[in-house]
């Protein structure tokens, strides 16, 4: 495994519990077979010798394969896992921005495509160009998570035709995550219903028709949703496309699609009553508006409706606040990107705006420690005390840093994550 070079390096404790049960308690039979009476110490060699021994004969250690940097023996070393884990199901995740060494690994992973799990591909979009072009459709019936990334500029038959490869028969799907990239697949009905994560680009898509993803989901959802409840729980959308907004034909089943979804991730200006009356339904607790779509805040504090349920918000900064305090009544956890207007940030501390507000987390410009420090103290005259604030910003003077996170520090479970 030193071969594998991570992000973050994989130890013991990255592993499964069930992977860890199994090693546990092979280690036990097998050193209890082998050690003799007495005998407690454990010399390096010994347990070198117990570690090969156990990778011989456990083929579940051999089943998960991470690459985020290229080198020279990795393919051998994809060949050797694929090898040892038989016919297990495998997990791979690749981050390979390099085409040196790169696309002997990919083809020994897609010709092994049908025992993969979980797949998440992060490559560029030449890359993906290229190895839908070269390989054949993949059949993946055990495939749960799919998640592909694509980076780097796009070419002009690239923006006409999407990047993207072909899938077949991945019935047990659950989780498709699309950046940049999209799969072609024949049926989607196959997997719509099972769907818990829905995260995509406004243009991907997941057929050869080319239309955005969301649309053609909606429209397989339709004929499925009769006879099937949504498991969908999480729902991202990102990148700017108007035309993604459900018609008033697919308002239906935009609704019940998304009937049972918890966390909202918006990109892009997704207005429209029908939209978001759709989630006037949903159990939602968790609503993060990204950065490219700012005006999203706006429409729906302009809608007279109220999600009572939501308990988290995200958002890229305070101006939503005004007009959001009635829309969401019940936040307890909030979380401030870019830019604290301070007016903003402290109508929170006067009357009962928000009384549930515990956490605040801030990484925006425009306030101070001592800034902070008085909206904390406001909360707490005003018995809306909170219970733990996150500052993450460039360092301030020395003195702020002794004084006010001092002050911070006794009055809330303060976390200094300044840069």
């Amino acid at each position: 495994s030193h071969l594998f070079t991570a992000v973050k390096p994989i130890s013991i404790s990255d592993l499964a519990p069930e992977l860890l049960c199994q090693i546990f308690k092979w280690f036990c039979i097998h050193d209890a077979d082998q050690r003799p009476s007495g005998m407690r110490v454990y010399t390096l060699t010994r347990i070198c010798g117990l570690w090969r021994t156990l990778s011989q004969n456990l083929p579940e250690l051999w089943t998960s394969i991470y690459i985020s940097r290229v080198q020279p023996l990795h393919a051998q070393m994809v060949d050797e896992c694929l090898r040892r884990s038989k016919d297990l199901s495998l997990d791979v995740s690749l981050t390979m921005k390099e085409t040196n060494g790169m696309w002997p690994i990919l083809f020994l992973i897609w010709g092994s495509v049908g025992r993969i799990r979980s797949l998440a591909l992060d490559l560029t979009r030449s890359t993906f160009e290229n190895l839908g072009l070269q390989v054949a459709p993949a059949y993946a019936p055990r495939l749960e998570y799919l998640e592909l990334h694509a980076s780097g500029p796009e070419t002009s038959s690239q923006q006409q035709f999407h990047s993207s490869i072909q899938l077949r028969h991945s019935p047990l799907l659950k989780s498709l995550v699309l950046g940049g990239v999209g799969i072609q697949h024949p049926d989607p009905a196959e997997f719509v219903h099972k769907l818990e994560v829905l995260d995509l680009d406004a243009g991907a898509f997941v057929n050869d028709r080319g239309l955005p993803g969301l649309k053609i989901l909606l429209s397989f959802w339709a004929v499925e949703e009769v006879r099937e409840t949504s498991a969908l729980r999480l729902l991202a959308i990102r990148g700017f496309a108007a035309e993604l907004r459900p018609s008033p034909d697919e308002a239906v089943s935009f609704a019940s699609f998304v009937s049972c979804v918890t966390s909202l991730f918006i990109g892009y200006r997704w207005a429209g009553p029908s939209v978001l009356a759709a989630f006037r339904c949903a159990p939602l607790r968790q609503i993060t508006i990204l950065d490219e779509a700012p005006q999203f805040a706006t429409d729906l504090a302009q809608q007279d409706m109220q999600f009572p349920t939501v308990t988290s918000l995200d958002i890229e900064d305070s101006t939503a606040i005004p007009g959001l305090k009635n829309t969401l009544p019940a936040i307890s956890r909030l979380r401030i990107r870019g830019t604290v207007n301070l007016p903003d940030l402290e109508s929170l501390s006067t009357g009962n705006q928000w009384a549930d507000l515990r956490v605040l987390i801030v990484e925006a410009s425009g306030i101070s420690l001592k800034n902070l420090c008085a909206f904390v103290e406001a909360r707490a005259s005003a018995s809306l005390p909170l219970a733990e604030v996150v500052y993450r910003m460039p360092k301030d003077s020395l003195f702020a840093v002794n004084l006010w996170t001092k002050w911070l520090k006794e009055h809330t479970d303060f976390r200094d994550e300044r840069l």
